[in-house]
């Protein structure tokens, strides 16, 4: 039990909306070496989990500590089975235009494409704006006078040049893929892990895919074999009793099992 009459000032004002009368105990949040202490409601008929939610978010946690005592965060992107959204796309190409990752995406873009590209934009308006245009990714191609849409290109452009832009949106951080040969064409796999693996070295980018695809893996096996400076670990997770393990496949396991065929999945 906690007395709120000890609250500091900060610690009031957070919890101004909860009653004095409420029974309560502590919930102790360390960052480094510092320990601070925060009243914490259990749960009964009157608590909301949305309030409590609201109550410990991450800018409300900061506000109590000093900014000295509060760690960098790491940057983490995550992309799922399906395509990125439009609005996605244009977040991560914000981060991305007019430095030198805009050249690495573009490069991506090549790959799944099979041609020249001049140039890609976001045009529009943001479509969370009441009356406002939707905005658009479109891609300049070599032979053509006016730009394309991107998503007019196929799922694979779209696909690849997300991961590209999410690549570069996780420097020294990391990036989860979900079913990662989802779009990607069977011939482009090796090229496509290989764009993935140094653009992930330059960046300092940890990445963790997963795949159900035999393309997907061999693509992974040859462009780790191409790219030897770079680390890359293919890992089965199989039944194993009454629950699961991990088999771990190192670069000169996958290099047998992209030259003989081996089934790994």
């Amino acid at each position: 039990m906690s007395n709120s009459h000890d609250w500091t000032a900060a610690q009031q004002e957070l919890f101004s909306r909860l009653s004095v009368d409420a029974e309560l105990t502590l919930l102790s949040v360390m960052i480094g070496s510092r320990k601070r202490l925060f009243p914490w409601a259990l749960a009964g008929e009157e608590s909301n989990p949305f309030e409590a939610r609201w109550r410990y978010s991450l800018r409300r946690l900061q506000r109590l500590f000093d900014e000295d005592d509060w760690p960098t965060g790491i940057e983490c992107q995550s992309l799922g089975p399906g395509l990125l959204s439009t609005r996605q796309l244009a977040s991560l190409w914000d981060e991305v235009a007019l430095t030198d990752d805009e050249a690495a995406s573009r490069q991506a873009l090549r790959l799944a494409l099979g041609r020249d590209i001049d140039g890609v934009a976001v045009v529009g308006d943001d479509a969370r704006v009441p009356g406002r245009a939707r905005q658009r990714v479109v891609v300049r191609l070599a032979e053509h006078r006016r730009p394309v849409p991107l998503k007019s290109l196929g799922d694979g452009a779209t696909r690849m040049f997300g991961v590209a832009l999410a690549l570069a949106n996780s420097r020294n951080g990391f990036l989860v893929i979900d079913e990662a040969e989802n779009g990607i064409h069977h011939s482009v796999q090796r090229d496509f892990w290989n764009m993935v693996l140094r653009t992930a070295q330059e960046n300092d980018v940890q990445v963790l895919a997963t795949t159900h695809g035999w393309d997907c893996v061999t693509g992974f096996a040859r462009a780790c074999a191409d790219c030897s400076d770079v680390e890359g670990v293919l890992v089965r997770i199989e039944r194993g009793g009454e629950g699961l393990r991990a088999v771990e496949y190192s670069e000169e396991d996958l290099e047998t099992v992209a030259d003989h065929g081996i089934e790994v999945r």
